[in-house]
């Protein structure tokens, strides 16, 4: 791996960290573990949309 391709790949793996890492922080503002669990359980008990998808509202 040349020099160049190493610093792209650690800049991009910072990015997608301080992605990550907004999305944690407004998770927490909107309530922590409690919101993370019922957004699992939507998740879990959600079915597919496979023939007609909505659009994102």
């Amino acid at each position: 791996m040349t020099e160049e391709t190493a610093v792209m790949k650690a800049l991009k793996n910072e990015q997608a960290r301080l992605e990550t890492m907004k999305i944690i922080n407004k998770i927490r503002e909107m309530g922590g573990e409690k919101t993370i669990l019922t957004l699992a359980g939507y998740m879990l008990t959600a079915t597919p949309e496979r023939d007609n998808p909505k659009p994102a509202a």
